[in-house]
């Protein structure tokens, strides 16, 4: 079955709108924190590429930051993993020595303050040219945001399928 998305969208009021979305902070966004909130999903660089792929499913994530010794240092996206099963080169899974995370994630971490404004992020996301953005509150994680977030948590598009007619 499809995993279940974590309850980020509780925040955003049922009444709000693409633009009311916009003006609002990311935290916003975020899952509201809990006595026994679980932290933002992540792997470290030495683990298996195949185990950040469960992680990665198992929580329903496009985009899993990656730490070492507790410090971020990349993140593993959907792309990534694509690079990695597309280098025919190399088996993906081998039975010996597997792949870590550290060969194949984004070094580059960009990543917005959960006081920014979500149209700065959706901003800094197309210049970027990335999907997503870790956010980091005082250089603690505290969420990862995507453009999918942003629109899902828009009434613009609560209760609404979009559908494509191929045959025209």
């Amino acid at each position: 079955g499809t995993p279940s998305r974590p309850a980020v969208y509780q925040r955003a009021g049922a009444s709000d709108t693409l633009l009311d979305v916009l003006d609002a902070p990311i935290a916003d966004l975020l899952p509201q924190p809990t006595d026994d909130a679980a932290e933002v999903p992540r792997c470290t660089d030495s683990d298996s590429l195949s185990e950040a792929c469960r992680i990665m499913t198992r929580e329903g994530l496009a985009a899993l930051p990656v730490t070492r010794r507790g410090d971020l240092v990349g993140v593993l996206n959907a792309t990534d993993v694509v690079r990695a099963v597309a280098d025919l080169d190399r088996p993906l899974f081998p039975s010996t020595a597997p792949h870590t995370v550290a060969e194949w994630m984004t070094r580059r971490v960009l990543a917005v303050d959960p006081d920014d404004s979500v149209a700065d992020a959706l901003d800094d996301m197309a210049i970027e040219g990335v999907r997503h953005l870790l956010v980091l509150d005082h250089g603690r994680l505290c969420g990862v945001i995507s453009n999918g977030d942003v629109l899902r948590s828009a009434k613009c598009t609560r209760g609404r399928k979009l559908e494509l007619d191929l045959h025209r």
